[in-house]
Parts: structure tokens; sequence; C-alpha cells
């Protein structure tokens, strides 16, 4: 009999693993409701008469409930004269692989060669990269901006401002801020004459503390490192950094600064600051999350949607490609009444359908 007993342990064993699989699955593509505020209406979404209710009118009872702020993807927005149907939400995995056969390209080029067209090309290439949010496109960005700088140095474009500003060469200087964070990027350069300059870049912003970014990760006045660090991965320039300020605060080098928060479940709020905007000023990113969100929902209400929303919308989707993405709103109706309304997100025409 014991070959019985082996039998029912593996179909007990067989029938657990799949369960899990089922759950897991179940897991991925639970719904999220995104709880937008108006007129002042504060609401509590640790209340679980709150999620409840929520979920109540969806009829999705595992539906997770989340904040206005993670709906906040204006950084991710590409192509920018696009439409919601149009954004891609990432930079791809063909991007890196077009960057990595440029520099190839480039690297073997004479130095009387076309470097007009060749900077142009690059430059190009760069904008492409709209937002950094994973280590493995540093390398290649880096590369990017340096052949860039080289290109447009040798071609003398110092009168096109893409590439010179005030005697400064702004793809060299970009890649001495990213070699500044990691030294060991320069390596890439070996051979090719690069890594004097790029000495040269790097060394020339040691001590610009004044001129340092501070963002501010507080919400709503409240921060606390651990639970923040429980709740998400911050990540900046595709770079994973924790926050020990007691009050929330990050001081970043002047220069490109792009961030995203992760949850567990997935991709939350980014923010991005281009370096002309960034030196020496303080962001309070989830307050200007939170803010947007506010002001979709003015506009949910008005049906009239500016269409830096609606690619927010489309972009959260994309990066949630399983859920169903549902927005709510609290409305204060009389003194003591607040009134719910939800709509929900249909990708395949890039609207936003009232559900209550």
């Amino acid at each position: 009999m014991l070959w019985l007993a082996w039998i029912g342990v593996a179909l007990a064993s067989e029938s657990q693993d799949r369960m899990d699989s089922l759950r897991a699955a179940q897991q991925a593509k639970r719904p999220y409701i995104v709880v937008l505020e108006k007129g002042g209406v504060a609401v509590d979404l640790e209340d679980s008469r709150v999620r409840r209710l929520m979920r109540m009118n969806v009829a999705r009872p595992s539906a997770l409930i989340l904040p206005p702020e993670d709906l906040y993807q204006a950084a991710r927005i590409y192509p920018a004269d696009g439409d919601a149907s149009d954004q891609v939400a990432r930079v791809s995995d063909r991007w890196i692989e077009e960057a990595e056969r440029m520099a190839a390209d480039v690297r073997g080029m004479p130095d009387h060669g076309r470097w007009d067209v060749v900077a142009e090309d690059l430059h190009a290439l760069v904008e492409q990269c709209f937002f950094i949010d994973r280590v493995e496109l540093r390398e290649p960005l880096f590369t990017l901006h340096a052949l860039a700088g080289k290109a447009a140095s040798l071609a003398n474009l110092d009168e096109d401002t893409r590439f010179f500003i005030d005697g400064e060469n702004l793809h060299f200087s970009a890649a001495g801020r990213m070699a500044e964070r990691e030294p060991h990027l320069v390596d890439v350069f070996e051979g090719l004459r690069l890594e004097e300059t790029m000495d040269h870049y790097v060394s020339k912003f040691d001590g610009e503390e004044a001129l340092a970014t501070t963002l501010h990760f507080d919400r709503r006045g409240v921060f606390n490192p651990a639970h923040f660090a429980s709740e998400f991965v911050l990540q900046v320039n595709g770079l994973e950094m924790l926050i020990t300020d007691p009050r929330g605060l990050l001081s970043l080098p002047p220069g490109r600064v792009d961030v995203s928060l992760e949850r567990e479940n997935g991709v939350a709020l980014s923010f991005r600051l281009d370096p002309e905007r960034a030196e020496g000023k303080r962001f309070d990113v989830r307050s200007m999350g939170i803010w947007a969100g506010n002001a979709l929902a003015e506009q949910l209400l008005s049906d009239s949607i500016d269409e830096e929303y609606l690619q927010s919308i489309a972009i959260f989707q994309r990066l949630h490609p399983e859920r169903d993405i549902y927005l709510a709103v609290w409305e204060r109706a009389r003194k003591n009444d607040k009134f719910l309304h939800m709509w929900i997100w249909r990708p395949d025409t890039a609207t936003l359908e009232a559900i209550r």
C-alpha cells in the first residue's frame, strides 16, 4: 500500500501547485481602483467601509485601492505630440539594441568623417530614451551621450543649442554626471581617447552642493522612512535609492532627474525634472501627484479632460496590462453627504466610460 500513499501525496502536491499558480494569476489580474478627491473631500483609503463600497460598485471584491498620485505618469509621456492611444510607457529593449548598434558603428569612424550627420543621429536616439526607469538603460545612454559630445565637437556645432550652451558641450556634461554616480561607465571608452574628457567633466561637478536638487517624499506632512521603504522601491535615473531622512528629503546632484516609485504589485508615480528646472530647487513629489489627481477629478465631473491626463491614464494601463483600471471620485453633494462617481478605462478605444 505504500505506492498508493505515494500517489496520494503526489496528487496532493500537484493540486497544491495548480492552486498556487491560479492564485498567482488571479493576483496579477486584480483590478486597480485609483481614488481621486474633489472639493477638499479627504478619503481614508484604509477605512474598510470605503474600500468595501468601492469594490461593491465595480463588483470586484479583490480590487486594489490606490491613492491619486499613482496615476501621475506625465514623465513618461512619449511621443509628446501623440494622443493617449500612441503612448508607449517604457523605453523598449529594442532601443538598447539600437543604441549598442549605433555606438559600435560610430566607434570605427575616422576623425574626418561626417560627424555633423552622426551628431544628429546620436542626439535623436538620446531623445528616444525619454524616461530612465531601470539600470539597463544607463550604460547605452551614457555611451550615446559621450559619442554625441565627441561628434558635436568634431563637427564644430558650437552654435547649435542642442549641443552647446555658453561653450559647454551638453552631451559631454550629461555623460559626466552619469559617470560621477557610476565611475565604471568611463571604462567603456578605453582606447577611444575620451577618458580624459570624461575625467574633466566629472571633476568639474565637484563642490556643486549648492546647486543640488531636493526631492520631498512626505505625504501631506507625514513621512516614515521604514514604512516608505516597505511600500515602495525608489529609483532615480534607473538607480535604486533609499531615503533615510526622517522628513522624507532626498538631495541629488544637478542634472537630469527621473524618479520612479514602484510597489510590489506594480509601478506607482513617475516624475521627471529636466536639468534647467532642477538646479538648487526643492520639489514635493507626491504632493504634485495629489494636485494632478485633484485637477483630473474636477475635469472628470465636467466631462472635459485634457489630453495630458488621458495620456497618463493610458500609460498607467500599459504599465499594468493585465489589470482593469477604475477611477473613483468622491464629491461632497451636501453638507454631510458624499457622492461616489466611478469610471473604467477602455484601452481599446483609449477612453473613460462612466459606470456610476
